[in-house]
């Protein structure tokens, strides 16, 4: 499993939520201010119609909400540790599923005779906690604790120019 922008949609959130930057929403930075969409582009490096899209997205499933007028922009809907990183992902990618059968409906063709569909649910039931027990703030807090390089372990820089097919489908 890829996850091609929900990577980029948690960025978007962290932002949002004004936990970057040392930011956690406790101790600097404020999830209830109001961030733009060119501004939240420019902080996590990703193109602006990606950055558009995808908060577009978060903000019609909840997890954002959009302000208009001169003073507009996105917020987080809830405190960043009531908002986990599973439904950062499911609302970009759609449900977390492995496999097909891992998913609430399969529509797979082996399924009659499948001797493993059990594991993969219990494995995707799994991923799912995991993912369920980590929340915006815990990513925010993270990121201020610098490797030896100076460098937040495990970052990844954004390319700048990168755009988005999103599927509405879900």
């Amino acid at each position: 499993m890829v996850l091609y922008y929900g990577g980029a949609a948690i960025h978007a959130a962290e932002q949002a939520g004004g936990l970057r930057n040392g930011g956690d929403g406790v101790h600097g930075g404020d999830p209830a201010a109001v961030h733009t969409a060119t501004g939240i582009s420019a902080a996590i490096g990703i193109a602006p119609p990606t950055v558009s899209k995808l908060l577009k997205i978060l903000s019609r499933r909840g997890l954002l909400v959009s302000l208009r007028g001169s003073r507009g922009g996105y917020r987080l809907s809830r405190r960043p540790g009531r908002i986990t990183v599973a439904e950062v992902v499911e609302a970009v990618e759609g449900t977390i599923a492995l496999t097909e059968c891992s998913g609430v409906m399969c529509r797979c063709s082996m399924e009659p005779g499948c001797t493993v569909q059990r594991e993969w649910r219990q494995i995707n039931r799994r991923l799912r906690g995991v993912l369920d027990g980590v929340t915006v703030a815990d990513l925010a807090r993270k990121r201020t604790r610098k490797g030896p390089s100076g460098r937040t372990p495990g970052a990844v820089a954004a390319k700048p120019d990168a755009t988005v097919a999103v599927d509405h489908r879900s």
